[in-house]
């Protein structure tokens, strides 16, 4: 059995310098553009409508590197972009230290004074209506909305003695509200009744009787939100006297009291959740009253803007807030209306390149595994609702979607919701958000930012996804991670990078020295550290709708170590009654001198070993996992070490296979076969080098 041929190379990524870029939005189209300096116009997310057609069948036309059985065809009909909409830009996301600031007075006045302008203006609500009416997932959503409006209208408008004051639940039910009602009424069909009530409510909220104050904390800064919503959204059909009234109200219960509790703030309460939320309460509050509060606004903006912007940084360079990821998807959250507000404003800003952002959704993936219904590689900390739906739609429409079912028509919408919900789906609504799991034929995504490549077998539940890291963005102490994998099937996460337990349990890692040791990832262990002059980068690619690989080479400091490269090939077709597509990661290292070579998969998982073959067990599935070289290589199994508590590694386990005294060139490969149990009958007799998975380097780079 020879060396295969691979299929054609389908595109080529080129990433060897930095993207320097500009979004607008073309008041032509409604699309978000990216302006490059040499004239190239890149649309980075299109409010233009989309359609229902058939993805196309994933039949392998060729064989591939280990599967050379013919394939059998399977054809996923669902919601899908079509072929002419491009995905989200892929940008190199921006320093602090290039973040552009322009002056309070023409960074305000570029919102002029025609409202609305908070999220969308006019033009971008009517492109997003027009999106949603001729989209069945938007049309499903929108119903769902306008039954909980019709619910809403049926209560009394909101008080105090109707909600608690403390916890932040009197807040959320008011920002549900006003979003329920402000979709309605700009995307919904058009009736006084929204708006009627949208104004009902925010009166409510200025009366002394109703609410003396609006409580503190999220409670706080959520109510000065939804009121700057309601009266951006609504002030052009209220009477000026009740204006003027809502003015005096929201100066008083909201921006005086929210600036005090910010100025009280030490530095980490300010650069933390609570902080940056209220920070961008205020500034949602200037963009709102820039012309009727002109002084008030312009000091607080200039005064907030680039320390907000400096918080968020805390984001890079792995897109997770270092206080967990429920801290983090709040700041998502807040920051979203703000810098929607910026692009459909046309704002001189490029907040929403700040690195951090871009690499979310991938750190989503990392932490929560492939669809957030399992615990990830959060070790099962976390649960489904960790992830908020509307931050997922928000992500997947400006950066693009490495996997996320972002909207989710309920049965029954509720407008008190902390996170808005179905709301928030519609404020946010693109074409790039997945509704049923099946969205783009895209099964790949690249992130030059972070050098991470994700890959898949469809966008099903119960699909083979794989992440790869090349190595950290920023040169630092913990390169350990440089080619890890993480490993999701069936809906389970089987191959964890133990790097992320600390950040989501609350401990701080990094100062035990653990994340420094090879062991945490998944890899291949040398037993030398890797040093800051350490490289890995991807050298080579190819994404079709039938298979995907990757080429990924070291560039080590160690003397000994001549090469090592690591490829990645992912095959989403079923050989009939055999498996259901496959994984396989092939290490090829050559080196100078003996060394006691360890590959290596942690897992949650129960492990049976049989020779060259370990059956791993986990939440009633079954992954199977095949050495196919060296041939005399067996698995072994060892448990994660002990730690002292808080840190616990208990029952997490390693998944090894040991090669002692290896000299010279060495090819280590293993499959992993989804709902397997017992050997495919395709298992290929022999090893196919990455070199031969080439089949054009011209056209298949993602590095130089």
């Amino acid at each position: 059995m020879g060396p295969p041929e691979p299929p054609v190379a389908k595109s080529s990524i080129d990433k060897s310098q930095p993207i320097k870029a500009e979004i607008v939005l073309n008041p032509q189209n409604g699309n978000l553009e990216v302006r490059f300096p040499d004239g190239r116009v890149q649309v980075l997310n299109t409010m233009a409508g989309i359609s229902k057609q058939p993805q196309p069948s994933p039949v392998n036309p060729q064989p591939s590197p280990v599967n050379l059985a013919p394939a059998a065809t399977k054809t996923l009909t669902g919601r899908v972009a079509p072929a002419q909409l491009p995905m989200p830009a892929l940008l190199s996301p921006i320093k602090l230290k290039e973040v552009k600031f322009a002056s309070p007075d023409l960074f305000l006045q570029a919102l002029g004074n025609r409202r609305p302008r908070l999220v969308h203006n006019a033009e971008s609500w009517a492109k997003l209506q027009s999106m949603v009416r001729s989209d069945a997932v938007g049309k499903s959503l929108l119903s769902s909305l306008e039954e909980a409006g019709r619910n809403l209208l049926k209560e009394p408008v909101l008080k105090r003695i109707f909600g608690a004051s403390h916890g932040g639940s009197m807040g959320s039910e008011t920002l549900g509200r006003i979003t329920t009602l402000g979709c309605l009424h700009h995307l919904g069909q058009s009736t006084p009744d929204w708006s009627n009530r949208a104004k009902a409510e925010l009166l409510s909220l200025c009366d002394p009787q109703h609410f003396p104050d609006w409580g503190k904390g999220s409670d706080l800064s959520r109510m000065l939100v939804a009121s700057c919503l309601a009266y951006d959204w609504f002030a052009s059909s209220m009477d000026p006297q009740s204006l003027s009234g809502i003015q005096k109200n929201l100066l008083q219960k909201g921006l005086q009291p929210l600036l005090l509790e910010i100025k009280q703030m030490n530095r980490d309460q300010e650069m933390g959740r609570d902080g940056l939320n209220a920070m961008a309460a205020v500034l949602i509050f200037c963009m709102t009253f820039h012309g009727e509060m002109h002084d008030v606004a312009h000091e607080n903006f200039s005064l907030l803007l680039k320390k907000w912007v400096t918080g968020l940084s805390r984001f890079s360079p792995d897109g997770i807030w270092p206080e967990g990821m429920m801290d983090g998807e709040e700041i998502l959250f807040s920051s979203a209306p703000i810098l929607e507000t910026f692009a459909s404003n046309k704002l001189p800003c490029n907040f929403d390149l700040f690195e951090g952002f871009a690499q979310a959704n991938r750190a989503r993936i990392m932490k929560m595994g492939a669809f957030s219904n399992v615990g990830g590689s959060g070790f099962g900390l976390l649960s489904q609702k960790m992830l908020l739906g509307p931050v997922s739609t928000w992500l997947s429409g400006r950066y693009g979607n490495p996997g996320y079912p972002g909207l989710v028509a309920e049965a029954k919408t509720s407008y008190s919701t902390a996170h808005l919900g179905t709301a928030g789906h519609l404020l946010h609504f693109n074409p790039w958000a997945a509704a049923d799991g099946i969205l783009p034929s895209e099964l790949c995504s690249y992130w030059d930012q972070s050098s991470s490549l994700v890959m898949r077998t469809g966008w099903n539940p119960d699909a083979l996804v794989v992440d790869v890291k090349a190595m950290d963005a920023i040169p630092n102490p913990f390169l350990e991670d440089m080619g890890t994998f993480s490993l999701f099937a069936n809906g389970v996460d089987w191959g964890l990078n133990l790097r992320d337990l600390p950040r989501q349990a609350g401990v701080d890692l990094l100062k035990s020295g653990y994340t420094s040791r090879r062991s945490a990832y998944n890899g291949m262990d040398l037993g030398v550290p890797f040093k800051p002059e350490d490289k890995a980068h991807f050298t080579h690619s190819r994404f079709t709708d039938t298979n995907s690989m990757a080429i990924l080479e070291h560039r080590c400091a160690n003397s000994n170590l001549r090469s090592w490269k690591r490829g990645f090939f992912i095959e989403p077709v079923s050989n009939g009654k055999d498996h259901k597509g496959f994984f396989l990661v092939q290490d090829e290292v050559n080196t100078r001198d003996e060394v006691d070579w360890v590959w290596q998969m942690n897992t949650r998982a129960n492990v049976r070993i049989r020779a060259g073959e370990a059956i791993l067990e986990q939440e009633n599935q079954i992954m199977m996992a095949v050495i196919l070289s060296p041939k005399e290589a067996r698995f072994t199994v060892e448990e994660a070490p002990v730690q002292n508590p808080p840190l616990s590694l208990m029952g997490y386990r390693t998944l090894q296979i040991r090669m002692p005294a290896m000299k010279g060139k060495t090819t280590v490969t293993v499959a992993f076969y989804p709902q397997l149990e017992k050997s495919p009958k395709s298992m290929p007799t022999v090893t196919v080098p990455l070199e031969k998975w080439i089949p054009d380097k011209k056209h298949s780079s993602l590095d130089p």
